[in-house]
């Protein structure tokens, strides 16, 4: 079975706006504590596996919330349009086809940390997938 997350991550890192501010600073859902803003963490948050008579479909959507953090506001907000521009259209990548992604947001959060405040925008992406 193709894998969402790893997908997600060539696609998301193969992006020219997104790479242009993260570099290669994506990860699933943990982050070191030494990697320094700006980056990206992206989370799968509901993963339905629809049915049929015969067994399971093979599209699906996926809820993703990719939560793109930076020391500066605008920077988190680049960020998370330049997310959005990259899922938005249709493409194959890895073993996965991706057809149009359908964003929310972002949000905004932030948090204090020992190095200052870093704010987060947060985007909920519902990401239409099937093998390639």
């Amino acid at each position: 079975m193709p894998d969402l997350a790893a997908a997600l991550h060539g696609r998301l890192a193969a992006d020219a706006g997104v790479s242009a501010i993260v570099g290669t600073k994506i990860y699933p859902v943990a982050v070191g504590q030494k990697v320094e803003a700006p980056y990206i963490r992206y989370l799968i948050v509901s993963d339905p596996r629809p049915q049929h008579m015969k067994g399971y479909d093979g599209a699906r959507q996926t809820l993703v919330q990719i939560d793109c953090y930076a020391v500066e506001y605008g920077v988190s907000r680049a960020l998370a349009q330049a997310c959005v521009d990259a899922l938005a259209g249709a493409a194959d990548h890895g073993d996965i086809h991706f057809g149009r992604g359908k964003a929310e947001g972002p949000r905004d959060f932030g948090e204090d940390t020992e190095k200052g405040f870093v704010y987060r925008a947060v985007l909920d992406v519902m990401i239409e997938h099937r093998p390639a």
